[in-house]
């Protein structure tokens, strides 16, 4: 009988955000910051590239609230060239406990069909410069050690592993 491995919850780090690589937007894509409704977008990019999360409206509720204005400014989207949107990422914050006061690189994915043609790259970009100019010079992030390219990814972003032994909450 083979075990299954739990999923082990993965903690990183940037101390200095300024030191983020900066990659250029395709110009085969659009960027497009979060306006009301676009949650429908949240949603159907982590139905696709997501299998370790049930995703949910009331998921997105649960992450993000009702602070639609805040949404605004912190979760952008990539879409092709035919407007449907194939990536997303959110500069968020963490108000209270260990983190408080960094920001953080918040629920980044990519839908399958888009995987390794620099989308994570681009869209990760992106997020760290928006958290510089909402202020931050530091982030974190959490992720999955399941998922070793974003791993990765983050990693060419400056971001270190803190603490990789802590079950997903």
């Amino acid at each position: 009988m083979t075990e299954t491995r739990k999923e082990q919850k993965v903690i990183m780090i940037n101390e200095d955000l300024n030191s983020a690589p900066v990659y250029p937007l395709s110009p085969d894509l659009i960027l497009h910051w979060y306006e009301p409704e676009d949650e429908k977008y949240w949603i159907a990019i982590h139905k696709e590239a997501d299998k370790f999360n049930v995703i949910t409206p009331q998921l997105f509720d649960k992450q993000f609230g009702n602070d639609k204005l805040n949404l605004r400014e912190r979760q952008c989207y990539l879409l092709d060239k035919t407007g449907k949107a194939i990536a997303t990422a959110t500069a968020w914050e963490k108000k209270q406990g260990e983190f408080a006061g960094f920001g953080q690189v918040h629920w980044v994915a990519v839908v399958p069909e888009w995987h390794n043609q620099g989308l994570g790259k681009m869209i990760v970009s992106i997020i760290c410069q928006r958290l510089i100019e909402l202020g931050y010079t530091q982030a974190f992030l959490d992720t999955s050690d399941l998922r070793p390219a974003a791993i990765h990814l983050y990693e060419k972003f400056g971001f270190k592993i803190q603490n990789d032994s802590g079950e997903k909450s």
